[in-house]
């Protein structure tokens, strides 16, 4: 009983987390900043490289995620990624789509989907 318990919360989490990151991407590759404006970064790369122009109601949040990681050969700290929580599924397919046209440039945007998949 109390294995099944502890297998449907378990079940129940993976549920909710999922919930929770529905609606986000991943933008790797800005660099950061001390005073920094996440909101109006990553909207100012998805207009200027994707072609996608969000408005303030579109992006609920954005925040750096991780810990900061040091390159070896360079000694430069690596810039952490935005996981940005968009107000719209539609939006978030609609960048997904364009996430190709950052190809060649130092940034790229990815699906948040860091679950923990039964196998």
């Amino acid at each position: 009983l109390l294995h099944s318990t502890i297998q449907f919360q378990h079940d129940k989490l993976l549920s909710v987390e999922k919930h929770a990151k529905w609606k986000n991407v991943l933008v790797k590759g800005i660099p950061e900043r001390r005073d920094e404006d996440s909101e109006s970064m990553v909207r100012e790369l998805f207009y200027k490289k994707c072609k996608i122009e969000l408005k303030e109601s579109d992006i609920e949040s954005v925040l750096r995620s991780g810990r900061k990681v040091v390159n070896e050969e360079t000694g430069h700290t690596e810039p952490r990624n935005l996981v940005v929580k968009l107000a719209n599924y539609k939006d978030k397919v609609a960048l997904l789509n364009k996430a190709g046209m950052l190809d060649g440039t130092p940034y790229s945007l990815e699906d948040d989907k860091e679950l923990h998949e039964e196998v």
